[in-house]
């Protein structure tokens, strides 16, 4: 009997081990679709208008640069229209209201995403400013658990903010969130993901950890 129950422990745990890693397999890969499809998306948008800068209207209307360079290069993007829900951090705590507007789209493959960014245009001092700008993608939606770095990923926009502004040399699209770079070390992303940062955006530099290590989970990932 007590032969059976270690046996019957040890395949517990290799089941458990072997969804997990599924599991883990499977978002890294749906995280590499979405990273191809928006920046896909914003390609072309480049294409059709030469650049995909900033207007003033759309640092008044963060949404209209969504809705002139993204929602028109997707295949049945549509506004979210289901029951309202949270998106947190890796720390637990509410990062993101998903609600009825069309804040939030969502794509057929189940993949919902919204815009949030931190900036504006000053009319008096005609000036503007984008201090970040983020494309948050749910990989599978409303469906549980809308945590940053299981479901929940942060992708930076890295765009010009004016006509002719020299574009940066990075990818319109990338996993290099306010708070990092070149020199971001892989200790600091793990502690960021994990969710030892107190800020709201604990977990956004999840994206870039799991894009530099070869858009894999490794074993130490902070899966949760």
């Amino acid at each position: 009997m007590i032969t059976l129950g270690i046996i019957g422990v040890v395949a517990a745990l290799t089941i458990q081990n072997l969804i997990i890693n599924y599991q883990k397999k499977e978002t890294a890969e749906k995280l590499k679709v979405a990273f191809t499809l928006f920046s896909g998306a914003l390609e072309r948008a480049k294409s059709d208008y030469g650049d995909v800068y900033m207007t003033i209207d759309m640092y008044k209307d963060l949404y209209l640069y969504r809705k002139t360079y993204i929602d028109p290069y997707l295949t049945g993007a549509k506004p979210y229209k289901g029951k309202p829900f949270n998106i947190y951090a890796s720390n637990g705590s509410v990062n993101i209201y998903f609600g009825y507007d069309d804040k939030v789209m969502c794509l057929p493959n189940g993949f919902c995403y919204l815009f949030k960014g931190n900036g504006g245009y000053n009319p008096d001092a005609d000036y503007e400013w984008m201090n970040y700008l983020y494309l948050v993608v749910d990989l599978n939606g409303p469906k549980n658990p809308n945590r940053a770095g299981r479901d929940i990923f942060y992708f930076a926009l890295n765009i010009p903010f004016r006509e002719g502004e020299i574009t940066k040399k990075i990818p319109l699209l990338s996993g290099y969130v306010s708070g990092t770079s070149e020199t971001t070390t892989r200790d600091e992303m793990i502690k960021d993901c994990r969710g030892d940062n107190s800020g709201w955006g604990a977990g956004k530099m999840c994206t870039l950890l799991i894009m530099n290590d070869g858009w894999e989970i490794k074993d130490d990932y902070p899966w949760k």
